[in-house]
């Protein structure tokens, strides 16, 4: 087989491999697939319509994020909601985000300041407004990136990918237990804080509003959704 023909289909199967891992997490994330739901090979592959190679490398990356375990010989399921897990990742999201952010405010330029500016500008218009049906998902997506652009400019590929991943799992509890129409106003607010220390580049006090903001989050997940967690 020629060489070209062989990078080609390596490179088909790992954008298809990309494609149901995002997916898949999605779907675990939202809780559209539940703790403990089984995700065997077969169905998996009736579901998408894709051979079962990209579903074990998807499978793979996804275990390695604590969203999938394995289960004996008898496959995969959605990985269990721990409150332990839970309280761990919080830690490391505290710890790896306020690292990364400290070193974007030093570091970060004008392309970063730029993204965190426009991200910020576009979750705010949200919160700002009426909510309808749909509204959360916008909401989630722009949440999501204002997050990033904050610790986008600390130039680790390393520590963001660490701290995404600690992201998603906390992400993964908010999104399935709590199920509310919005966000309350006091994550508006604390929003607005951390924006405005970041930009007025006011490094500590900056990360002491984000540390505060993600532990209020996890605090409030905890007392909530208690009875949902193993």
């Amino acid at each position: 087989m020629p060489i070209l023909l062989k990078n080609t289909r390596s490179t088909l199967r790992r954008s298809l491999a990309n494609d149901l891992t995002n997916h898949l997490r999605n779907d675990i994330l939202t809780g559209r697939k539940k703790p403990g739901d089984y995700l065997r090979l077969q169905e998996l592959s009736d579901e998408f319509q894709v051979s079962l190679s990209p579903i074990r490398e998807s499978l793979s990356v996804l275990s390695s994020e604590g969203l999938v375990e394995q289960v004996g010989q008898r496959g995969h399921k959605v990985a269990p909601l721990l409150r332990d897990h839970f309280i761990d990742a919080t830690r490391a999201r505290i710890a790896l985000g306020t690292l990364c952010l400290r070193i974007s405010i030093e570091k970060g330029g004008d392309d970063w300041e730029a993204s965190v500016v426009s991200s910020f500008w576009k979750l705010n218009k949200i919160e700002q407004s009426v909510w309808e049906d749909g509204t959360v998902a916008q909401w989630e997506k722009h949440h999501h990136r204002f997050h990033e652009s904050l610790v986008g400019g600390c130039q680790s590929a390393m520590l963001l990918e660490f701290s995404q991943i600690s992201r998603r799992v906390t992400d993964r509890f908010r999104r399935v237990c709590i199920q509310k129409t919005s966000p309350d106003q006091k994550v508006w607010k604390e929003h607005e804080t951390i924006y405005e220390l970041t930009i007025a580049r006011r490094s500590e006090e900056a990360c002491e509003a984000l540390a505060a903001h993600i532990q209020r989050a996890s605090d409030r997940i905890l007392q909530e959704a208690s009875s949902m967690m193993e």
